[in-house]
């Protein structure tokens, strides 16, 4: 063979077990790698059975420069403590989780994200708007950090914070007219209190524009009516929201009651004769009468109520009100059984479809989960069912994949 051929084909030779022999390393470190890094994830769920998150968080640590398997264990740890109500831990292991070297952008955001929702939870508002405020600073898109900066300044009652806030979701996202709305009638409602009418007429201008039908809208007109003295416009403007939504004649009645308190009686009755024998209408009638102290016509209404749906908590306790309020009388000893019964869980008037909470009032944003337009009239001895909320409301968390 010509010795000059002879030697290429050792050379390639030679290079190719090389190669072959590196590969072969490099897998196998990674595999080490690999190994203690699920070996660390698998030791961290075994301490959490054990009931020593602490010694989690730590082998968490120890599981290498930023892999994603302890990315991913880390927020769902740090999700489970926060669904248990444990901030502290769950705020401790998403910083660690943090002061990673190398952390991937996508990483970094999410476990960014985890950390306002601990704070959120905690009740550490600044520090929660501060997380947050700063991934916006980063990420100008992020829907989800601009829905919970919205919410939260929604629950601090910043409404020009949280319209803000909306608004540069919905360049994001789209409209959504219906939690605009909302927001501006809330924003319209401040301006009431303060005493600064002429500014509450533009905004429920343009509440309407972005959601004309909106029932919270017309009620804040009702109250607008109100604190002008406008009586008669009051009445009829009251009158036509609980014919279309009995459940808000809570609402309304406080409304007739400042501008008429007089006319609130017949104001029941006659929804009353409209509607037919609602449930809302006769509790609120039966409110009424209790509080004029014909308890007798009261108790009567009550009783007939809990005959139909023994298990309403707001007729239960307006009865026993009115039995303790009215002396042990043989008229209202025999609504006794009423309230005494056992009929299993008693429920309330209204609960949220998404998050399931009983509520005793009618509320356009649910004041656990803090959704709009989630609260509708709870089915009375049936189960709850439970659907989607608007899409404006429903944080979606980003998914963090191995890999």
């Amino acid at each position: 063979m010509d010795p000059t051929l002879a030697k290429i084909l050792w050379a390639s030779f030679l290079g190719v077990a090389v190669g072959a022999a590196i590969g072969v390393l490099v897998a196998a470190a990674g595999k080490r790698r690999e190994s203690q890094a699920r070996s660390a994830n698998l030791q961290a769920f075994r301490y959490i059975l054990e009931g020593d998150p602490d010694a989690a968080i730590e082998a968490l640590a120890i599981s290498g420069p930023d892999p994603a398997s302890a990315i991913a264990t880390g927020v769902a740890l740090g999700a489970h403590f926060r669904r248990r109500g444990d901030w502290s831990r769950a705020i401790r292991i998403h910083q660690a989780l943090l002061r990673s070297p190398g952390l991937r952008p996508e990483w970094r955001r999410a476990l960014t994200l985890e950390l306002g929702l601990d704070f959120r939870g905690a009740g550490m508002y600044s520090q929660a708007v501060e997380v947050l405020e700063g991934l916006v600073a980063r990420d100008p898109d992020h829907r989800e950090a601009l829905l919970l900066l919205r919410q939260m300044s929604e629950d601090s009652g910043d409404w020009e914070r949280a319209l803000a806030y909306h608004e540069a979701w919905e360049r994001i996202a789209g409209p959504s007219p219906s939690v605009h709305c909302h927001l501006l009638v809330a924003l319209a409602r401040v301006r009431m209190r303060e005493g600064d009418l002429e500014a509450v007429g533009p905004l429920l201008e343009r509440a309407r524009s972005r959601h004309p039908h909106s029932l919270d809208l017309r009620l804040a007109e009702a109250e607008l009516l109100a604190e002008k003295g406008e009586v008669e416009a009051t009445l009829r403007c009251a009158a036509a929201i609980v014919e279309e939504k009995p459940a808000l004649v809570f609402q309304v009645l406080r409304l007739v009651e400042r501008a008429a308190p007089e006319r609130v009686l017949p104001f029941l009755k006659e929804r009353l004769a409209r509607l037919g024998d609602h449930r809302f209408l006769r509790l609120a009638l039966a409110r009424r009468y209790r509080e004029e102290g014909e308890h007798g016509r009261a108790a009567e209404l009550l009783g007939r109520l809990l005959e139909e749906t023994p298990g309403w908590t707001e007729a239960r306790q307006t009865l026993g009100r009115i039995i303790l309020e009215g002396g042990d009388t043989e008229e209202l000893r025999t609504h006794l059984g009423s309230i005494l019964m056992d009929t299993g869980r008693a429920r309330r008037l209204f609960a949220c479809k998404l998050c399931g909470v009983e509520l005793a009032e009618f509320w356009f944003r649910c004041p656990s989960c803090s959704v709009w337009d989630s609260v509708d009239e709870a089915a009375i001895g049936e189960p709850d069912v439970i659907s989607r909320p608007h899409d404006a409301d429903r944080p979606t968390l980003p998914r963090v994949e191995a890999g």
